[in-house]
């Protein structure tokens, strides 16, 4: 990323997938990182539905790591 200009993220525009034009920057949020973020949330989101009850909100954000409670 550091070698991507300012001036390419607000200006440079690319194609996405679904022939959606979008400046660099929106491209990048709308696509990867928008994806990835949902991921994380439905894969917490199906542990504590499945059997972590102790699990709370902060643990979909932090990195921790912890045996499950028996």
């Amino acid at each position: 990323m550091d070698r991507i200009s300012e001036e390419d993220l607000l200006h440079k525009v690319i194609e996405m997938p679904n022939k959606e034009q979008l400046p660099l920057g929106a491209a990048i949020i709308m696509g990867p990182i928008k994806w990835l973020t949902t991921y994380r949330m439905q894969l917490f989101n199906h542990l504590k539905a499945n059997g972590r009850p102790d699990m709370g909100t902060p643990d979909a954000w932090r990195l921790q790591i912890a045996p499950p409670s028996a």
